[in-house]
């Protein structure tokens, strides 16, 4: 586990409910309010693996997980939600966000749902969720988006 030296711009899908304008994650369906700092107070579950000599570990509770580039973030949105039933059914949308300064995180990749692509990607104790909701078709780059 690493520890920030500065804020860590990042990236999250969400799902959007529109009865009441609510985000929740796609996994476990956690609620996430907009424009706070989040922060998980559960204790970091890992999943250690060792296949052919390939060590892994997955982080399966008590981090956020995020994209660290939003074109990767926007690849998975089109792999995943590729399906238009689907999309209007789930409404996902990307979040800019941010690891904040001193935070305890992880660097890895990342497969997401049904993806067959690994991205790079954090897992992270704190998050900061920004009110700024980025489309699909936003041309946006992760050099220019402002904070």
């Amino acid at each position: 586990m690493i520890v920030a030296d500065k804020d860590i711009l990042c990236y999250k899908i969400l799902l959007n409910y529109p009865e009441d304008n609510s985000f929740k994650s796609i996994y476990r369906r956690e609620p996430y309010e907009l424009g706070t700092l989040m922060v998980d107070k559960l204790n970091v579950k890992k999943i250690s693996t060792n296949l052919g000599g390939e060590y892994s570990c997955a982080i399966t509770a008590g981090c956020f997980h995020t994209f660290a580039k939003l074109k990767d973030a926007r690849k998975e949105w089109k792999e995943t939600f590729n399906d238009g039933v689907i999309f209007n059914v789930l409404r996902p949308v990307i979040v800019k966000c941010y690891i904040p300064k001193g935070t305890r995180y992880y660097v890895g990749t990342f497969n997401y749902l049904f993806s067959s692509a690994h991205y790079t990607s954090y897992a992270s104790k704190q998050l900061k969720v920004t009110k700024t909701i980025i489309s699909n078709t936003d041309k946006v780059s992760d050099k220019n988006v402002a904070r």
